[in-house]
């Protein structure tokens, strides 16, 4: 089952109608930039899926903000696993983020710099290099590249290539 050019009204409205997550670091030491990494992949995967049904920027920061425990929750857990004891504030709010371009097959897309609604994840001192995507529209939770993104940004077609994994066993075991 193929389809393309499925494009949200979001990713065309530009980026005022971005909501980004931003995890730091306690520190800029391996370990702890190690830790922050495995903090954002459990976020992400607890977000994935369900960011996706929601159509406005100002919907996702709704929906976020009434999740904000269950995200520190989440970010607790982690910590504990990689055992570490350190505190985790999340704060929603409109936070400074610097210019990023996004580089693709079909172009140069540039956020610029500015202040955008966002979910902070503090780990401990929360000192160290930090960490961010765009979690509305889901291009972090749908692992697009920072190439994929300014295609996806800039309305560019997206091809995309879904499979049932039944379809495929059954098309593998007939050799078709």
């Amino acid at each position: 089952m193929t389809g393309s050019d499925k494009r949200s009204p979001a990713l065309r409205s530009g980026p005022e109608e971005l909501v980004r997550l931003h995890v730091v670091a306690n520190s800029n030491s391996a370990h702890d930039q190690a830790v922050k990494l495995a903090v954002r992949d459990e976020i992400t995967r607890t977000l994935s899926g369900h960011l996706g049904r929601l159509t406005s920027a100002e919907q996702a920061e709704a929906w976020l903000g009434k999740r904000r425990k269950m995200i520190k929750r989440v970010a607790e857990r982690r910590l504990a696993a990689e055992g570490v004891a350190y505190a985790v504030t999340v704060t929603m709010g409109r936070f400074p983020f610097p210019r990023r371009v996004y580089t693709g097959e079909t172009g140069t897309l540039a956020v610029p710099a500015g202040v955008y609604r966002a979910v902070r994840v503090e780990l401990g001192q929360a000192r160290g290099r930090n960490w961010w995507c765009v979690l509305f529209p889901p291009l972090c939770l749908l692992g697009v590249s920072p190439a994929g993104a300014g295609a996806i940004m800039t309305g560019a077609p997206v091809h995309l290539e879904l499979h049932l994994k039944v379809v495929d066993v059954v098309r593998r075991l007939l050799g078709a």
